[in-house]
C-alpha cells in the first residue's frame, strides 16, 4: 500500500489519464472528472472572493449532490477545514453541527434552506449564509452558485498532509454528536486500505451508497473512494427510501452497494410485498453502523446474488477497520483485520486477549482521528497510540471478529453478560418482527432484566398471542437469561440518521411494555 499524500493528488491523476470519464451521475446529469475538478477550482476562487482563508471552517448544510462534492472539495482545496452536517437532523441537532466548530460562513444547498431556516433560530445572527443550486432564498445570502460560474480557477493551495481537512461528526447515539477533526493524509489510507484492498474499487464501478456524505462512510463511499479509484458515484438528494433505491438499482445498474442493516431490511420487506428489485450488475454490497443479522446476509444472496460484507468501522477511524472479504464471508462475524490496521482484545482486568476470546476493542491505523473539535476535557482519542472503539467484540481460533455490543449497551441477567445485539438478531429471525431494539431495565434481584422493543410487520396483530409466538421462537435460538422478560410493540425504532439505534430514547417515557408469556 502506497498511499498518495491527499486525495487532489488522485483527483489530478484521474483528469490527466480519464478527464471525460463519468465522476457522478445526478438524476439527468453526468459529471466527469474534468468536470469535477474544474467546478471546485471555480468554486475556490469565489470562497476566496468570500473571505474564506485556509483553517477557516465551512459548513456545508447540503444534500448529497455534485454540488456538495464540489463545495466540499473547494473547501479542502483552500486549506479551510469542511464540516458536512446532518441535514435530517432536528433543527437544534443541526444548529449546533453548524455552530458548534465556529465557522466562517455556512453554505446551504437551496433545496434544503427550510431546513437551515428552522435551525437558524439557534445561530449567531452575524453567519455568512452562500447557497448553492437554483435560486437564491434569501437577500442576506451570496448566491455562490452565480459567483462560481463567473470566477476563474483558483489553484489547489500548497497543502501540509497533516493538516486538518474534515471534521466529521459523530452520530450522536448517547447525546449531541461530537466532530472529528481528520487530516488529508487519513483520507489517501482509506482510498488504498478499503476501496482498493477489500472491495477492488476501479473505473468500471459504479458505487451507490445510501448512506448520506456527512455520513464518514457515505463520505469515503461517496467521495473519497470513488474520486481516488476512478469509479463512478451515483447521488441522489432526497432520503433513500426502499423505493428509490430500488429504482436508482434498476436505472443505473450499480456495481457497489454500500447501505446499513436497517435498509437492508427494509428492502427485503419491500422485495416480499412487490417482488421489485432488480440488482442485475451488483458485483458486492458493504454494510456498516450496525450489527448485520446473519438472517439479513443469508436472505439478501438468496434473493440477488451478491454477498453483503459486514464491516466494523467508527468516526475517529473516518471508515472501516475489520471486514468480511469476498469469498471469507462467516455469518455473524464482521470479518477480519483490514491491512493498515492493528486491532486488539483487552479483557476486564485490562489484559490483551492472546488468540480465541473476549474483550473491549482497540485499534490503530493511520487514518485514526487524533482530537475532536473543541474538546475541552481531553488532550486527544489516543492513549498509546491506540483508539478505544467502546465496543464490546469475541475473536475465534480463525481470527474473525463478532461484535457483542457497545459496552455500555452491555448488562447482566442471572450473573451472565447480555448482549442486546445477539438478542436482536435473534428476534428478527421471526416472520413477524421487522425490526427490534433490546434495552435493560433493573429486575429486583440487583440485576437487569431485557425488554424487547418490537416493529411489525405490515398485517401482524400487536397481541397476546403474537408475544407469545415471538418468545417461543426466542426459546429456541437463546438460553433462558437471555431471552426478553418483556415485550412492547412500537411503530419505530428510533435511530440516528446513520442507522444506529437510540437506545436511550427507549428507555424513559415508552409506551407500557407487554409481559412476556413464561417459556
Amino acid at each position: 500500500m502506497n498511499p498518495k499524500a491527499t486525495l487532489f493528488d488522485y483527483l489530478a491523476a484521474q483528469v490527466a489519464e480519464r478527464p471525460n470519464a463519468i465522476a457522478y451521475l445526478e438524476e439527468d446529469v453526468v459529471t466527469t472528472f474534468a468536470e469535477v475538478d474544474l467546478r471546485a477550482g471555480k468554486c475556490r476562487a469565489a470562497l476566496t472572493m468570500a473571505g474564506v482563508k485556509p483553517g477557516d471552517r465551512v459548513a456545508l448544510a447540503m444534500s448529497d449532490s455534485v454540488d456538495l462534492v464540489v463545495a466540499l472539495l473547494a473547501v479542502m482545496g483552500l486549506g479551510a477545514i469542511a464540516v458536512p452536517c446532518c441535514v435530517t437532523a432536528k433543527a437544534d441537532e443541526l444548529a449546533y453541527m453548524i455552530g458548534h466548530p465556529e465557522p466562517v460562513c455556512v453554505i446551504v444547498s437551496t433545496d434544503q434552506w427550510q431546513a437551515y431556516v428552522a435551525a437558524r433560530a439557534h445561530l449567531p445572527g452575524s453567519l455568512l449564509v452562500l447557497t448553492m443550486g437554483p435560486g437564491t432564498p434569501d437577500g442576506d445570502t451570496i448566491d455562490l452558485s452565480a459567483a462560481e460560474r463567473d470566477a476563474s480557477s483558483h489553484d489547489i493551495v500548497s497543502l501540509d498532509a497533516d493538516a486538518p481537512a474534515v471534521i466529521l461528526y459523530t452520530s450522536g447515539t448517547t447525546g449531541y454528536p461530537k466532530g472529528a477533526i481528520h487530516r488529508h493524509r487519513d483520507i489517501p489510507h482509506i482510498i488504498e486500505a478499503t476501496g482498493r484492498g477489500v472491495y477492488g474499487i476501479g473505473p468500471g464501478d459504479r458505487m451507490f451508497s445510501s448512506a448520506r456524505i456527512f455520513f464518514s462512510y457515505g463520505f469515503s463511499s461517496s467521495v473519497s473512494v470513488p474520486l481516488g479509484l476512478g469509479a463512478t458515484a451515483i447521488l441522489v438528494r432526497p432520503r433513500p427510501t426502499p423505493q428509490l433505491i430500488i429504482d436508482v438499482f434498476d436505472r443505473y445498474d450499480p456495481t457497489a452497494f454500500f447501505s446499513v442493516p436497517a435498509i437492508f431490511r427494509a428492502l427485503l420487506d419491500h422485495h416480499r410485498e412487490t417482488g421489485a428489485l432488480q440488482t442485475r450488475a451488483l458485483r458486492f454490497c458493504a454494510s456498516g453502523g450496525e450489527k448485520l443479522p446473519p438472517a439479513v446476509l443469508q436472505e439478501w444472496k438468496a434473493v440477488t446474488g451478491a454477498d453483503i460484507l459486514d464491516v466494523i468501522g467508527t468516526t475517529e477511524v473516518m471508515y472501516g477497520f475489520i471486514s468480511s472479504r469476498p469469498g471469507k464471508i462467516k455469518p455473524g462475524s464482521v470479518g477480519q483485520p483490514i491491512t493498515g490496521y492493528d486491532v486488539r482484545l483487552v479483557d476486564e482486568e485490562g489484559s490483551f486477549v492472546e488468540c480465541a476470546g473476549r474483550g473491549r476493542l482497540q485499534v490503530q491505523g493511520a487514518s485514526i482521528s487524533t482530537h475532536y473539535w473543541g474538546d475541552a476535557h481531553k488532550s486527544g482519542l489516543l492513549h498509546d497510540g491506540w483508539l478505544s472503539t467502546g465496543d464490546i467484540f469475541s475473536r475465534d481460533d480463525d481470527g474473525y471478529y463478532f461484535f457483542e455490543g457497545r459496552s455500555d449497551d452491555l448488562f447482566k441477567s442471572s450473573g451472565m453478560w447480555v448482549s442486546p445485539a445477539e438478542v436482536e438478531a435473534a428476534l428478527l429471525k421471526h416472520p413477524v418482527v421487522s425490526d427490534a431494539a433490546v434495552t435493560s431495565e433493573p429486575s429486583g434481584d440487583g440485576g437487569f432484566a431485557s425488554v424487547a422493543h418490537i416493529v411489525l410487520q405490515a398485517g401482524a396483530a400487536a397481541e397476546s398471542a403474537t408475544a407469545d409466538t415471538i418468545m417461543a421462537h426466542v426459546a429456541t435460538c437463546l438460553p433462558r437469561y437471555k431471552r426478553p422478560q418483556k415485550l412492547q410493540f412500537i411503530d419505530v425504532i428510533p435511530r440516528t440518521a446513520t442507522g444506529k439505534i437510540r437506545r436511550f430514547q427507549l428507555r424513559p417515557g415508552a409506551p407500557k411494555a407487554m409481559a412476556a408469556p413464561a417459556v
